[in-house]
């Protein structure tokens, strides 16, 4: 709205594509450099268009006489693809405080090239020694990002930040996003110990005196094992055999 002063209130009809954007009465924002008192009504008239009237209940006139006076935000449906569309404002009334309408234009129709907004997806891993993570970038909006979380050898993957267990995922892209994989490492230790028959040995608490194969796991800290592998061998006792010679008598 330019070259008007002395401007109170404005009304108009403001059309859209409904069946490619979604647009609610809190989408229609004021600006707050010309237009610091006054308010802004919003009225559905059908599923294409809004009437929309700026008005001062103080019936003091809109700042300046030229710049933006109201940002409309439009949101994509599933629907949207990338082309030109077309939105138009009609009935304008510019009215002073005599309420007089000084609007001498034409109803004006924009036409815009929309481009498909895009989104960046960001992704790390909680430690880059434990593993990685795939699929971070920027992408289209309702594209589908796919991440994955690659654990580094002797290390396993738990979940993602918002407790997702799939290691392998497909998000729909509809904002700028974060996501971090929860990998653990485990490291092993083998042991051998060799006793002898009816010996013992102490293994983390666990007293053991039967060959077998044990298995103890340490818990580091919250993503961090250590596992002991222990072969435990039972030797027989050796035998002495000893021959001695006498002589008779």
């Amino acid at each position: 709205m330019n070259n008007y002063s002395s401007i109170t209130a404005v009304q108009l009809d403001f059309y859209y594509l409904h069946n490619y954007y979604n647009v609610s009465s809190s989408d229609f924002v004021l600006s707050s450099a010309r237009c610091p008192n006054h308010s802004i009504s919003a009225t559905t008239l059908n599923d294409s268009v809004y009437r929309i009237l700026i008005f001062s209940m103080q019936n003091q006139n809109i700042n300046f006489n030229s710049g933006e006076i109201l940002k409309i935000t439009l949101h994509p449906k599933t629907t949207t693809r990338q082309g030109i569309y077309n939105i138009k404002a009609n009935s304008i009334v510019l009215s002073n405080s005599s309420g007089i309408n000084k609007f001498t234009g034409t109803n004006p129709a924009y036409y815009f090239n929309v481009l498909i907004p895009t989104f960046t997806i960001s992704t790390q891993s909680n430690n880059n020694s434990f593993g990685n993570v795939t699929g971070g970038g920027v992408y289209n909006h309702l594209s589908t990002a796919t991440l994955s979380a690659i654990p580094n050898q002797n290390s396993v993957f738990l979940q993602w930040n918002d407790y997702d267990t799939n290691r392998i995922r497909n998000i729909t892209v509809t904002n700028d996003s974060s996501f971090t994989a929860y990998f653990k490492r485990i490291d092993t230790i083998y042991l051998n110990q060799e006793i002898c028959q009816g010996s013992t040995f102490d293994f983390f608490g666990q007293t053991l005196s039967t060959p077998n194969i044990y298995s103890y796991t340490k818990n580091v800290n919250q993503y961090q094992d250590s596992v002991f592998i222990l072969n435990l061998i039972i030797n027989q006792p050796k035998t002495t055999n000893l021959t001695a010679e006498i002589c008779q008598g």
